[in-house]
């Protein structure tokens, strides 16, 4: 059993890898295989189809931000403060990880099993900023949901302007526009 959940947990790493790297779409079963040692077989037993295991590497991608964004939110209720650490936290892990852009943006919405689970984890992503702004601003859920959908797309503006020009300014124009949202709380 042990050596099953090995040859799992070694597919996903290597088809996120790849999936990242080169694209959902670029990226072949074949690949996957040769570069995680591992049997078409393998592959069968653990997931369904590619389209499956895209859609076990959105979860991560989720996991992953959902993670991030509470443990911020949980340190710095002052939302001046969870700027400054939620920026420097994505500015890094940009540079370090995703001079792609963001993972889950750049899955392409071409099933309707990937893009009705890009759409669900887009929208649990708001839910923690929602219930950030309703608990600690006392902000309604319609206006905290609106603030919320701010963020996500300044967030992902400046990931993907740095995808294109990797110029740190983009996440210096994140700040500055998040900024202006602090003052209007």
């Amino acid at each position: 059993m042990k050596e099953s959940s090995e040859t799992k947990e070694r597919i996903v790493k290597v088809a996120m890898e790849l999936f990242y790297r080169n694209g959902y779409s670029e990226t072949g079963i074949n690949e996957i295989l040769e570069k995680s040692s591992s049997f078409k077989k393998s592959l069968y037993t653990h997931f369904s189809s590619k389209t499956e295991l895209g859609i076990t590497y959105i979860h991560w991608i989720e996991n992953d931000l959902l993670e991030m964004s509470k443990k911020v939110m949980r340190k710095y209720p002052k939302f001046q403060d969870f700027i400054r650490s939620w920026i420097r936290i994505i500015k890094n892990r940009t540079l370090r990880n995703f001079s792609n852009g963001c993972p889950l943006a750049n899955m392409p919405l071409n099933t309707p099993e990937i893009q009705k689970e890009v759409k669900i984890v887009f929208q649990n992503l708001k839910d923690p900023f929602i219930n950030y702004f309703m608990t600690n601003y006392k902000i309604s859920r319609s206006r905290s949901t609106e603030i919320s959908e701010e963020i996500l797309f300044l967030y992902e503006g400046a990931v993907t302007s740095f995808k294109l020009d990797p110029n740190k300014r983009y996440f210096e124009f994140l700040e500055k526009h998040l900024d202006y949202i602090s003052r209007e709380l």
